[in-house]
C-alpha cells in the first residue's frame, strides 16, 4: 500500500500543476498583508506554520524512537532469506531496517503535512473573502470571482492531493489500529502470564499464596524492563499514527465547514444587506443563487469530509476502545 500511495504521489507531483501551492501562498499572504484582522495577519500565518513543522519532526521522533524501544525489546530477531554471520552484520541489517522504515515514515509526514498546508491556506482564504463580504469592502462580482478561484484551488486537492493523502490516510489508520491491538493484547498477555512457560523460561517464579488460595508470580528485573520497553515502544508507535490520521480529517473538515460558512453569510447578506445599499437587488439576488448553489467541501478519496463526519467516527472509536477496555483489561 505504501509503495501504490507513494507512485501515486510521483505521478501526481511529477503530472499534475506544480504551481498550485505558490500560487496560493502568495495569494494568502498579499491579501494577509493588507487585512485589518488580526486572525489572518502573516505573523499568525508563520507561527502556524513553525507548528506545522514541529508537529511533523515530533511525528518522526516518536517513530524512531519507537522502532528503536522495539529493538531494546526484543530477545532475537528472526531473520527469513538473510543469514548474518558475525554482530557487525547484524548490526548493519538492524540500521538499514531502521533507516529504511523511517525514510518511509518521513515520505508519508511530508505527503500529510503538505495537504494539511494547503487546507489551512484555503481555509484562511476563504476566511478572508467571508470578512470582505461582511464589511462590504469588495462589490459582489469580485467577491463571487474570487470564489471561483478558490474552487479552482479546491478541485486540486480534492482530485490530485486528495487522492494521495487517502492511500497514506488508510496506510496510517491500519498501522494505528494494529498498535492499538497490539498494546491490548500485550497487557492482556503479562497480566495473565503462562506458568508453564514462565518458569521454564526462567522468567517468574512463584512467590507464595494469597488470600484466595492462588498463586502469586514476580517477575525478574530483566523481564519488568522489557515489559516496560515493549509498552512503551507499542504507545510511541501509536502516537505518530494517531496525529496522521486525525490531521488531514480535521483540516478538510475546516475547509469543508468554511464553504458552508460563506453560503451561510450570502443567506445574511440578503437578509440585511449592510455595506450593498447602494447595490441592485437583482444583483444580491443573483449572488445569494450563486452561493447557495454551492456545494464545494473537500473529499479525501472522493469522499466528502465535513464535522458530522468526524464526530460519527470519534462515537465509534470511543465504544470500540470501551468494548476492547472490557474484554482485555
Amino acid at each position: 500500500m505504501f509503495f501504490f500511495a507513494f507512485l501515486v504521489t510521483c505521478i501526481i507531483l511529477r503530472l499534475g500543476e506544480s504551481e498550485h501551492l505558490q500560487t496560493l501562498l502568495e495569494r494568502v499572504y498579499l491579501l494577509a498583508s493588507c487585512s485589518p484582522w488580526e486572525l489572518v495577519k502573516q505573523r499568525r500565518l508563520w507561527c502556524i506554520f513553525v507548528g506545522w513543522l514541529m508537529m511533523g519532526v515530533m511525528c518522526l521522533t516518536l517513530s524512531l524512537g519507537s522502532m528503536i524501544l522495539h529493538l531494546s525489546a526484543a530477545t532475537q530477531i528472526s531473520y527469513t532469506f538473510i543469514q548474518p554471520q558475525s554482530e557487525t552484520a547484524k548490526i548493519l541489517l538492524c540500521g538499514g531496517a531502521l533507516a529504511s522504515l523511517w525514510l518511509e515514515d518521513i515520505v508519508m509526514v511530508t505527503a500529510v503535512l503538505l495537504y494539511c498546508t494547503q487546507c489551512h491556506l484555503l481555509s484562511r482564504l476563504l476566511e478572508i473573502i467571508r470578512m470582505t463580504l461582511y464589511q462590504g469592502a469588495t462589490s459582489l462580482m469580485g467577491i463571487k470571482k474570487q470564489i471561483d478561484e478558490t474552487s479552482r484551488f479546491l478541485r486540486h486537492l480534492n482530485q490530485e492531493l486528495g487522492s494521495s493523502v487517502g492511500l497514506y490516510l488508510c496506510l496510517a489508520a491500519f498501522r494505528a489500529i494494529t498498535a492499538s491491538s497490539s498494546l491490548f493484547s500485550t497487557i492482556k498477555h503479562y497480566e495473565l502470564p503462562g506458568m508453564s512457560a514462565a518458569l521454564a523460561s526462567g522468567s517468574m517464579h512463584i512467590d507464595s499464596r494469597n488470600s484466595q488460595g492462588f498463586y502469586t508470580f514476580e517477575y525478574t528485573t530483566v523481564e519488568e524492563a522489557r515489559l516496560w520497553l515493549h509498552i512503551s515502544a507499542i504507545i510511541t508507535n501509536l502516537l505518530p499514527w494517531l496525529l496522521l490520521t486525525i490531521m488531514p480529517l480535521c483540516m478538510a473538515a475546516w475547509v469543508s465547514s468554511n464553504y458552508r460558512a460563506l453560503s451561510k453569510a450570502g443567506s445574511q447578506l440578503h437578509g440585511r444587506p449592510f455595506g450593498y445599499q447602494s447595490t441592485p437587488q437583482p444583483d444580491i439576488d443573483s449572488f445569494l443563487l450563486y452561493v447557495s448553489s454551492l456545494h464545494l467541501q473537500a473529499k479525501i478519496l472522493w469522499i466528502p469530509v465535513r464535522t458530522y463526519f468526524l464526530v460519527s467516527i470519534l462515537v465509534l472509536t470511543v465504544m470500540t476502545i470501551v468494548v476492547l477496555s472490557y474484554l482485555y483489561l
